[in-house]
């Protein structure tokens, strides 16, 4: 029985102490790029809690693949050439073109300040905030090729997150719960 209470006890422990820490990965196979593809992710699905969680670092990793590779060069002005238009507001760009994206590893990386609440990176005409990644828990990045020979094998999204601590009344919760718990126990056992 003392065994059954230490566990008990030390359950208890460890769940009132939450991790600070949280490392976040979605990723997406096989993707055409077609006039205009959306690459997203949405954190909230893997363990993401806007209104309790501040995202402190993005990484996206893009492998791009030739769906028609001819073995030529690619050189801008070349016919396999593939012009690559890039929409990362994540990143801090509206947009921008690429006059040659290759095969292989693309990669983009931003990171947030945790003691910052706003972090609005889009704005309508109003001022209102449209996309804010930190409150949603929402990452994206539209592409726009031509030709479309391009296709991507992985998207991978790597995100690491600062979890805040439980609150005062979450911790007395699990504190009356606990000692109920062992009331229980000690009444069972008699």
């Amino acid at each position: 029985m003392k065994w059954l209470k230490l566990k008990i006890m030390l359950f208890l422990a460890l769940l009132s102490s939450q991790s600070s820490a949280l490392f976040l990965v979605d990723i997406q196979k096989d993707i055409a790029v077609g006039e205009f593809t959306t690459l997203s992710a949405d954190m909230t699905i893997h363990g993401f809690n806007p209104k309790t969680d501040r995202l402190l670092n993005v990484d996206l990793f893009i492998y791009f693949r030739e769906l028609n590779d001819d073995s030529l060069t690619d050189m801008p002005g070349d016919e396999t050439a593939e012009f690559m238009g890039f929409t990362k507001i994540l990143f801090g760009e509206r947009f921008n073109w690429n006059p040659d994206i290759d095969t292989g590893l693309y990669t983009e990386s931003t990171a947030f300040d945790p003691a910052n609440e706003y972090h609005c990176l889009w704005w309508d005409e109003n001022f209102n905030c449209v996309y804010d990644p930190v409150k949603t828990g929402l990452l994206f990045i539209g592409l726009q090729t031509a030709p479309d020979t391009l296709w991507i094998d992985e998207v991978r999204w790597e995100v690491d997150v600062l979890r805040k601590e439980l609150d005062e009344s979450s911790s007395w919760m699990l504190l009356v719960i606990g000692l109920f718990s062992v009331g229980w126990f000690r009444r069972k056992r008699k």
